[in-house]
Parts: structure tokens; C-alpha cells; sequence
């Protein structure tokens, strides 16, 4: 993946600011701090006057750059950079220049190895590789060079020359291409230039380069044609791959800034949570039953916020080796019914079925890892119950002996969204999942599938999926075991699982009520948010209207109940709250479809989501205010009352 990295030069201080991927490149260590002309003098011959140029042209005249130069690093090493710099002017003065430094080193060395090698072609062409050709408009005579009979692997003994032969030999499209550059060049005189695929390519020339040119008589009129065929099958396969490099590259960077947004959303998500629900807990008179249930919750936000961080490390440990595995004794039975209790929770919340059996009788012990086990079995399972919105999330185990041990086999089948051949062949591989909707709609790193992979082939075994389109998916893991001596065997039926529930939180109202006869659209898909929110909402006086995505918003707001509208008038609320990552109709969605349909109520916009451009992103949907997650009380009641007072002013 190319390295890419940001600067920034203040006019006033003369401070430059270096990105930790910029000191890479420069191979510095971390917290340096170079001054412009330090910065400078990394640069070597020509480079060196030419940035420097740049730099005094950008103080100047306030002009922006994009060039590449050569440097040399720290540790010594020459390298190639792409140095793009923009001035930022405030109230019409230049008040500094920033900018990214890019590594081109392996582009300009793949880019000087085909410009050297396309020479060292020309050159063999010109000798070996390039024929000429010649028509007379009179007498229809075509005239090949020998070269040109070895090009088309024609026999020169057995082949007559003619116009026909030589069109017909590309394929058809090609063909008709190049009949009416001759028509053309008939016509007008003009040359032409073509590069045309063969029809046949027995003898591994695929892509042949025609020129073609018109000699004319003293009246103007064409009389003869005459050019030259080359083959060029080389530079166009090479200049295929290389452009396939650059998408892929293209590609994996695209990946990275999902990913990097992804991760923003998924970790201020909990942390919203987590701070909301602590600040909660300093009120004295809070009842008990509620100051537990938010113990629980800020409990479960950490153990997701701490689930994240751990999916990263994982995959570094497994990436370079540093992950360990354990043998000790493990009741299967027992893990499994663990896991179930931890994730019935889930599946309780959205109203799906859950159940776990043994398909066949499974020993008591058996030698294995648990820990690693259990992680896979939490990922599987969670996943599962994430992507499905009705119907149940099935599991079953069943033991096979076998000669030198056993092996245990354990499927995960629920009825969600399932997935089509193009995605389940991305569900394994790193920071991805399905598609970028599936992140966006479900969350999580997409790291989770290929931690596990990975983890059951430490544990002699691996993953497999089968699934489509809406259908449902079956994940089974299979991983080797020892029986321990002398166990017992559970044998075939369902496994039990307790229940759980959990009370929900008062609306009590504070004394201070600024929202007093404020009525509050929340549109939120976290649950845990939803109900935080709520509560600050409720506790300062305002009445929540909830829905959990925007499309049961825009339900909400119109009349016949349809995303269709029209608006109901009076509209039914004062101030719409709206997060903008959710699944089927996004905050972004809904804000814009809004204010086409003529909705005048303040739209607030609530994301996790920090990325640059975030912020013009929801303006321009239409909303009139942005709060970052994790939102404070005080600054959310804030928010509302003066986006109301603002919108009432205008």
C-alpha cells in the first residue's frame, strides 16, 4: 500500500508539522520536528531547488504545488516522493500551507523500468519486430515486407497479399475499426494510428500497433498507403498489469479510510454509552434498580469497546506470529452452554429463537483450548444474531472419533441476510465484511471471521460457511481433539440455557426542565444510546418520539404513514435528533429527504463518525447543527433549545 502522509507549515511561526507516516518516509524517529529548511535539505539535486522554489512561489504568491522529487532519508536511503502543497489564506491572508507527501519510489522505478524496456522494445522492433506495408490505389496491388509475413505467421510462399487478409485478422470490432480508417484516410488524407487485437494468436502476438499514411498525387487525390505493423503484445499486457496494480492499490486504500471511519463510529459508539451512563450515576437520589441497570450497561459498552480493541491485537499477534494456543481439559458441553447464556442476552433483545443441542453424544473432556475456542464460538454466534432481524440462530455439536483422536464440529445456522457467492468469498480477509453497507448497517471492525479462521486452524481445524441471499448462513467450525482417558459422554439433546432480564429506566423529569413542551424526534439504531439520550431528553422535560432508523422516521412524520409523504402539517414534533450511520435509510438519507418534502423542523445531527469532511457532509444533507458521540448532557439540551431558537429567527 502506498505511503501517504500529511504536513503543515504555519506563515507566522515558521513551524512545520510532520504526520508520523511522513516521518517514516523520511525514516526519522517518531517527534521529530523539522524546520522548513531542515525539511529541505532532504532533498537532492535538481529536487532540491525545484522544492525549494515551490516553497518561497507558495509564501509569495500563495501558489499551490504538485510535483515529484527525490530525497534522501535520514538512514540514507534515496527515495522518490510526491510533494503536493496548497496555500490556506483567513480573512484574505496566507496563514499557512499544508499539504501530503506521497511514496512514489516503487511507481517512478516501475514506471522508469517500463519506459527503459518499452526503448529496449522499440529497438528490437525495429529491427526484428516491425513490418511496412504499401497499397496502390490504382492497380489494388498490396505489398508486405518480410517482417511483416513473420508478425501474422503467414507462410510467404503460400500467402498472397491483400487488404481483406490483413483487416480480417483482428477481431471483428477491431476489423470494422480499422476498414474505416482506410476509408478515411482514402478520403481525406489524414493518417491514422490504431491498436487492434488479433483474431488468432497461435504464435503469441495478440496486439498489433497499424500506421497508416496517404501519399497524393499534385490534384490532391490519394494514390498510395503505405505504413507499418508492430507487435506490441508486450507494452499492453504490461500497461494491463499495471494498471491492475493501481486499482488494487486504489482499492486497498479506499479500504483503509472505511476502515479507519469505521473504526471512529465503533469506538465512539460504547463511549457514548459508557461516559453517558457514568454521568448518570452521580445523581444522588438515582434508585437503586436503575443505578444497576446502568452499571450493567456501562459493563457490556466496555466489554464491547474492549472486544474492538482486542480484535486489532488479535490479528496483529496472529499476523506476526505471537499468538498462542493451549492444551488443557475442557468440558465442550459446558463451554458451549457458557457461551449460550452469554448470548441468549442478544437474541432475547431482538426476539429471535435460540436454542443449542448435541446432535450426537460428545465426551465430558477433551484436550483443547478453551479460551480460543470460546472466542470463536462468541464471534460466530454474535454474528449470527447480529444479522438476523427475525427467525432464530440455530447451534449444534457433534463428535466424530477417529484414529488418533477426534474431531468436534460445531454449526452455527441462523436465518439473517445471508450473503452471494462474491461475498462470501471477501468474509475472511482482513477489515472487511460482506460489503461496505454490511459495516455500516451492523457495525463491527471485520476483523472478527478471519481471527477466528485463523484461530481454528491453530486449533487443527478450520471454518466453513454455506449461505445465500436471504436464506440464512451455516459457519462450521471444526477443530481436532484428544478424549481424555477414562471420560464420560454427555449424550444427544438440547442444551439448557437460564434467562435474563433487565428492568428499564424511570422517565423521572428534573426540577430544571429546559425542554419543558419540547417535543423530540430521536432517531438512534443503538439501543443503549437510544435509551441514554432518552433519558437526558426526558429528565430535562422534553417528550421523546422514537424510531430506530430513517425510515420508520419518515413514517413517522408523514401522513399515510409512508416514506412517500406528504408531511403532516402541523408537523408532530419540535426538533428532530438524528444519528447518521443506521441501517436501511442513514441520518444523511433522511435529513435530505426531509428537506425536499419541505420539512422545516431543526435537524440535529448526532455521529460517531469524525473523519474530515463529516461535518459539511451532514450541512449539506440539510442538517442545522452537528454533535460528535459521545454527547454531553449539557450540551445536547444546548444544541436543541438554540437550533429551535435559530430556526424560529429565520
Amino acid at each position: 500500500m502506498t505511503a501517504i502522509g500529511g504536513w503543515e507549515i504555519d506563515i507566522a511561526s515558521e513551524k512545520v508539522y510532520w504526520s508520523d507516516q511522513v516521518r517514516a518516509i523520511h525514516e526519522v524517529p517518531p517527534g521529530y520536528v523539522p524546520s522548513v529548511e531542515k525539511a529541505i535539505e532532504f532533498y537532492v539535486g535538481e529536487s532540491r531547488r525545484e522544492i525549494s522554489e515551490c516553497v518561497e512561489r507558495g509564501i509569495r504568491d500563495g501558489r499551490g504545488w504538485d510535483v515529484e522529487c527525490r530525497f534522501r532519508t535520514a538512514k540514507g536511503n534515496l527515495r522518490w516522493v510526491r510533494a503536493v502543497g496548497e496555500p490556506v489564506f483567513e480573512d484574505g491572508k496566507l496563514v499557512r500551507l499544508v499539504g501530503a507527501f506521497q511514496d512514489v519510489t516503487e511507481q517512478r522505478e516501475q514506471r522508469d523500468a517500463l519506459a527503459a524496456s518499452n526503448q529496449a522494445l522499440e529497438i528490437a522492433q525495429s529491427i526484428a519486430r516491425m513490418g511496412s506495408w504499401s497499397l496502390d490505389v490504382v492497380s489494388d496491388q498490396v505489398t508486405w515486407s518480410r517482417q511483416l509475413y513473420e508478425i501474422f505467421d503467414w507462410d510467404p510462399l503460400e500467402t498472397t497479399p491483400t487488404t481483406d487478409l490483413a483487416v480480417d485478422c483482428y477481431k471483428p470490432a477491431d476489423a470494422e475499426r480499422l476498414r474505416e480508417a482506410i476509408k478515411q484516410t482514402m478520403r481525406d488524407g489524414q493518417p491514422y494510428a490504431l491498436t487492434l487485437e488479433r483474431r488468432d494468436t497461435a504464435n503469441g502476438v495478440r496486439f498489433v500497433a497499424i500506421e497508416g499514411r496517404a501519399e497524393q498525387d499534385e490534384h490532391g487525390h490519394v494514390v498510395r498507403l503505405f505504413g507499418t505493423a508492430r507487435d506490441v503484445t508486450a507494452e499492453v499486457e504490461r500497461e494491463a498489469e499495471l494498471q491492475e496494480a493501481r486499482m488494487r492499490a486504489e482499492v486497498a486504500n479506499l479500504s483503509k479510510t472505511e476502515f479507519l471511519a469505521n473504526m471512529s463510529h465503533e469506538i465512539r459508539t460504547p463511549m457514548t454509552a459508557i461516559l453517558g451512563y457514568a454521568e448518570l450515576l452521580d445523581d444522588p437520589e438515582l434508585p437503586e434498580s436503575e443505578r444497576s441497570s446502568h452499571l450493567d450497561t456501562i459493563k457490556r459498552n466496555g466489554e464491547h469497546l474492549l472486544n474492538i480493541i482486542n480484535d486489532i491485537l488479535d490479528v496483529s499477534k496472529i499476523e506476526s506470529g505471537r499468538m498462542g494456543v493451549e492444551v488443557i481439559r475442557t468440558n465442550p458441553t459446558e463451554l458451549l452452554q457458557g457461551v449460550g447464556r452469554l448470548m441468549r442476552v442478544n437474541a432475547d433483545a431482538r426476539s429471535l429463537a435460540f436454542s443449542m443441542k448435541n446432535s450426537t453424544p460428545v465426551p465430558e473432556l477433551v484436550m483443547t483450548d478453551p479460551t480460543r475456542l470460546r472466542q470463536i464460538l462468541v464471534n460466530l454466534i454474535g454474528n449470527a444474531i447480529k444479522f438476523t432481524r427475525e427467525g432464530e440462530v440455530s447451534v449444534s455439536m457433534n463428535y466424530e472419533a477417529q484414529d488418533s483422536g477426534g474431531m468436534i464440529r460445531i454449526d452455527v445456522h441462523d436465518t439473517g441476510i445471508g450473503m452471494t457467492e462474491q461475498q462470501l468469498g471477501r468474509v475472511f480477509t482482513a477489515f472487511t465484511q460482506a460489503d461496505a453497507s454490511t459495516t455500516r448497517r451492523f457495525g463491527g471492525t471485520g476483523l472478527g471471521l478471519l481471527i477466528s479462521k485463523r484461530l481454528a486452524q491453530m486449533l487443527h481445524g478450520d471454518i466453513t460457511v454455506e449461505s445465500s441471499p436471504g436464506a440464512g448462513s451455516t459457519f462450521s467450525i471444526a477443530i481436532a481433539v484428544d478424549e481424555v482417558n477414562g471420560t464420560t459422554t454427555v449424550p444427544a439433546g438440547p442444551i439448557e440455557l437460564s434467562e435474563r432480564s433487565r428492568p428499564e429506566p424511570s422517565q423521572q423529569v428534573d426540577d430544571d426542565a429546559p425542554l419543558a413542551g419540547t417535543t423530540v424526534m430521536l432517531v438512534e439504531d443503538g439501543i443503549d444510546n437510544l435509551r441514554l439520550i432518552a433519558m437526558h431528553l426526558a429528565r430535562a422535560g422534553a417528550r421523546v418520539v422514537a424510531a430506530s432508523d430513517g425510515l420508520e422516521a419518515l413514517r413517522s412524520l408523514t401522513q399515510n404513514g409512508g416514506a412517500e409523504g406528504p408531511l403532516r402539517s402541523p408537523m408532530p414534533v419540535d426538533v428532530i435528533l438524528t444519528d447518521m450511520q443506521m441501517p436501511r435509510m442513514d441520518g444523511y438519507t433522511v435529513t435530505q429527504t426531509l428537506r425536499e418534502m419541505g420539512c422545516k423542523v431543526p435537524i440535529i445531527a448526532l455521529t460517531a463518525h469524525t473523519m474530515e469532511g463529516d461535518l459539511e457532509r451532514c450541512f449539506a444533507a440539510g442538517c442545522d447543527a452537528y454533535m460528535k458521540k459521545p454527547t454531553n448532557r449539557g450540551e445536547l439540551v444546548r444544541a436543541i433549545q438554540e437550533a429551535i431558537e435559530e430556526r424560529a429567527a429565520a
